[in-house]
């Protein structure tokens, strides 16, 4: 009995993971913009094999910790090339002081800057 029931279960799964991805496909892709991949290739081909790389880290940064902090995300910023910073914690006003000191230690692409700033606990000034 325990058999037909996983049977029937898995395909009724599998079923409906079918129905899923075939409606997912055929809907438009709604953040899509023209000329977007043609443009990140186009940066990816200037950047070197560790710069790639780095791309790839998003790293997360606090706006309510000391001056070491800060240095060590700009020494990421400069040496690792990391492909984005998440903020947690502190406010957002010494936090958009800190993008704005990370983003001119960041020459050549621009980082991607998240933020938890909506009706969050975590962040206050």
């Amino acid at each position: 009995m325990n058999k037909k029931i996983a049977f029937i279960f898995h395909c009724v799964a599998l079923g409906l993971l079918i129905s899923f991805s075939s409606s997912i496909s055929d809907k438009p892709e709604p953040f899509k913009i023209d000329g977007a991949e043609a443009w990140a290739d186009s940066v990816l081909a200037t950047l070197s094999q560790e710069q790639a790389i780095g791309q790839l880290f998003m790293v997360a940064a606090y706006s309510n910790k000391n001056e070491a902090h800060t240095r060590e995300i700009e020494r990421l910023i400069k040496d690792q090339a990391i492909g984005g910073l998440i903020f947690f914690q502190g406010g957002p006003v010494r936090q958009a002081n800190l993008t704005n000191q990370y983003l001119k230690a960041k020459k050549d692409i621009q980082d991607l800057i998240e933020a938890e700033l909506a009706g969050n606990p975590r962040t206050s000034d």
